[in-house]
């Protein structure tokens, strides 16, 4: 069979749908290869998987490439995405490989890497196994001289758990009520069991995966049916993780959705009062509402804007030695905590400030002021430069009108075949009429 030489690498790992390139059985063992050979010879790799229906098959035959080429696999089974990040540092492995889409639909899935320090993988260290996917140098089976062992971690779960509790303030959450929704994924175990040893009084939801409903209506993706069970259960505050709970999203106790801007922003200015925000600055993306950067300016702190996606922040961050970062989809690092994004840290210390300051969660919203902001997906069917489209002509027209009040910022989704249309302004009526019609005029060229 011949591979194409195309990039494998999207926004966060490699995504797809299986049995199709670059999601193949023969391509996936490829892939296992590649990482090995990319790591320190007979270096340890510690596997998990969501709670997808083809997760294990992906798994099993990454790990068949990994122990081919000499790795040692750690199998951590079914686990969150940021408890293998902790697990990697934790028990010093040479790096992490998920199986897993995050918040993608049950029917596509892919992979994701870390290194040995529990970080995504630079784009310098993508393209270096790219050029070993591609090449197919020092792929061979057998390479070096031994198989891998393979090794069950019977108690990854309850390792990160323990972390996990660690980072909340102690003597836990007895006071608070909370309705949790596991999305049906990765850490419909963990985040349960996190929540009730801290004492949580605690309602769950979608928390029975059956390999086709993970993120299915439910999840950070969804939380209208979370945000109905806080109501009805009177409770503080809900969580809603998606697919891999790298990411969360908050509802308050009114049944309004907390977006990951305005978590950021109540993070932000609580470590800013305490003095542990580094140089009072943060890193958001160019998806982060305008809105945030006033608020945040009130409190003296400044925002600085990297790519999209959670490893081009946590880069940024590392960059300029700040402390938190993150994305309005929910992604939201710690960077005393976790080298990465938890959905399930974010909660708790949202948490932790809903406690030392003794206000709910509406209470905390209202410093930060969001502007109106329009967003819409469009489905399309190649990727062109936008330069080269009239599209970009019309983004600069419609940027003109809105002028210094509102902003305009298009791109592709670099997991799915979307093109992403954000407008941001004082008028919600302008901003929903300027999106339509950059989405129409994206419909009828890519289409």
């Amino acid at each position: 069979m011949s591979i194409n030489r195309k990039k494998l690498f999207g926004t966060d790992g490699i995504r797809g749908t299986p049995g199709k390139s670059p999601l193949t059985q023969q391509e996936i063992e490829k892939i296992g290869r590649s990482f090995a050979a990319f790591l320190v010879a007979g270096a340890r790799v510690l596997c998990c998987m969501d709670t997808r229906a083809t997760s294990a098959g992906l798994l099993s035959g990454l790990k068949t490439g990994l122990l081919s080429s000499g790795a040692d696999v750690l199998d951590a089974g079914v686990l969150n995405t940021p408890a293998a990040a902790y697990l990697t540092l934790k028990l010093k492995a040479g790096g992490a490989a998920i199986v897993s889409a995050s918040h993608n639909p049950a029917e596509e899935n892919g992979i994701k890497f870390f290194t040995a320090q529990g970080t995504k993988l630079s784009e310098s260290q993508e393209q270096k196994i790219e050029g070993l996917f591609f090449s197919g140098k020092n792929l061979e089976a057998g390479k070096y001289g031994r198989q891998g062992e393979e090794k069950p971690l019977s108690k990854a779960l309850d390792t990160y758990a323990e972390f996990a509790c660690s980072t909340a303030r102690q003597p836990g959450f007895g006071s608070l009520k909370a309705a949790l929704d596991c999305a049906n994924g990765a850490a419909y175990m963990s985040a349960p069991r996190i929540m009730q040893k801290l004492g949580v009084k605690l309602s769950v939801i979608n928390n029975l995966p059956d390999g086709g409903n993970i993120n299915s209506n439910c999840g950070s993706e969804h939380p209208e049916g979370l945000a109905k069970r806080v109501v009805m259960e009177k409770a503080d505050l809900g969580i809603a993780l998606d697919g891999d709970a790298d990411r969360a999203v908050l509802v308050d106790e009114k049944g309004s959705v907390l977006t990951g801007d305005q978590l950021l922003g109540i993070a932000a200015i609580s470590m800013a009062k305490k003095g542990t925000l580094a140089k009072k600055k943060v890193v958001v993306t160019h998806y982060s509402n305008y809105g945030l950067e006033q608020s945040l300016a009130w409190h003296g702190i400044k925002v600085i804007r990297s790519d999209v996606g959670d490893q081009k922040v946590a880069s940024e961050m590392r960059k300029h030695g700040l402390s938190l970062g993150g994305e309005q989809s929910g992604h939201v690092i710690f960077a005393g905590i976790m080298p990465t994004g938890d959905g399930i840290i974010t909660a708790l210390q949202i948490m932790n400030v809903m406690r030392e300051e003794g206000k709910t969660l509406s209470e905390l919203a209202l410093q930060i002021k969001l502007l109106p902001q329009a967003m819409l997906n469009v489905p399309i069917k190649q990727k062109k430069p936008i330069r080269q489209l009239e599209l970009h002509k019309a983004i600069h027209a419609a940027q003109k009108e809105l002028g210094s009040q509102g902003r305009v910022f298009v791109r592709y989704s670099g997991t799915q075949s979307l093109l992403r249309v954000m407008v941001e302004g004082k008028s919600e009526k302008q901003i929903n009429n300027i999106s339509k019609e950059l989405a129409e005029k994206a419909k009828k060229e890519l289409g």
